[in-house]
């Protein structure tokens, strides 16, 4: 994952307006990302199980909530997620 090329089109006008019109669209609720390594110990089913779980015990989150979760399968692939979300 090339992160100096993502946050470049994340400085363009178009990008931008996107990102306005997805404060305007998701305005009021929390979005939730995930991104998670597919393994077969630690991997996705597990936790959209528990996310599954949380929202049985909080109906309140059920309509106030946006999620989205991405799988990959390389170590390097995460080192590179980890060091984009810090900057």
């Amino acid at each position: 994952m090339d992160t100096d090329h993502i946050n470049a089109v994340c400085r363009t006008p178009a990008a931008k307006n996107r990102v306005s019109a997805l404060e305007k669209t998701f305005a009021g609720r929390k979005i939730l990302l995930g991104f998670d390594r597919l393994d077969y110990i630690k991997g996705m089913p597990h936790k959209l199980l528990g996310f599954e779980l949380f929202l049985a015990r909080h109906p309140k989150w059920r309509v106030r909530r946006t999620s989205s979760r991405s799988g990959f399968r390389r170590a390097r692939a995460w080192t590179s997620i980890r060091s984009w979300g810090s900057k």
